[in-house]
């Protein structure tokens, strides 16, 4: 029997994915230990609610990760024009919820509350390449659910238009290609046609020409109609 459950053991089969790919070079990647003593997904939800006062949905239990941490960096097409990359660090949902989110990633940017950023914990991030991209869960007391939001440095966060299991799914098929979050954001609040994000636009196209061919068990459609409205 596994010592993972099924959720889990998809996610140890995405680093296998990444690292198995010829046409992938993974740079780093860590499969924490499991926290096995915090309790399955019941008890730490309602350990969660306990702690921040946010009920969290159950239909988000299926998708609780005991791993302390997982995460990969990777590169394809090395120095070639069509080279693009990503990394993704999921970190442990219960000790997701204990971390407030970094000081230092909102500085120079204005009209950020006190409190709004009290609410912001980061539980994916890019601690290797450093590029400064953090998801983030809105915890506000009282809430029966909690909204997803995506800073990349220097610019303001986010709202996503998508919640928190939805996150992991398309990270999961998404490798944590850089800049994929943009196409869940508000496109009146980030431009993919413009100038000022042509460089991300020009790596979630190349993405998306290439991950439907690598991989094609995982259906890009979705994605690709994203991107396509957004340029």
């Amino acid at each position: 029997m596994s010592e993972f459950l099924e959720y889990e053991q998809n996610w140890v089969d995405t680093l296998e994915e990444l690292k198995s790919c010829p046409e992938i070079h993974t740079t780093h990647d860590i499969r924490g230990d499991l926290k096995l003593r915090f309790g399955d997904a019941d008890r730490v939800f309602k350990r969660i609610a306990n702690l921040s006062g946010v009920t969290l949905p159950d239909a988000w239990k299926p998708y609780y990760l005991r791993f302390a941490g997982i995460g990969s960096c990777w590169s394809f097409g090395g120095d070639s024009p069509g080279h693009f990359g990503g990394e993704f660090h999921v970190t442990n949902l219960f000790e997701t919820t204990l971390t407030p989110s970094p000081a230092e990633a909102w500085s120079g940017i204005p009209g950020l509350s006190e409190e709004f950023l009290e609410e912001l914990h980061p539980f994916d991030g890019t601690p290797t390449t450093g590029v400064g991209h953090l998801a983030l869960l809105r915890l506000t007391k009282g809430a029966s659910d909690a909204e997803v939001w995506f800073h990349a440095s220097p610019y303001e966060p986010h709202r996503m238009d998508l919640d928190y299991p939805t996150y992991l799914e398309t990270l999961r098929i998404t490798k944590g290609a850089f800049c994929w979050q943009y196409l869940f954001v508000d496109p009146a609040e980030v431009d993919l046609s413009s100038e000022e994000f042509a460089s991300a636009a020009g790596l979630l196209t190349r993405m998306l020409e290439t991950f439907p061919r690598v991989f094609p068990e995982h259906d890009y459609s979705d994605l690709q109609a994203r991107l396509e409205a957004r340029l």
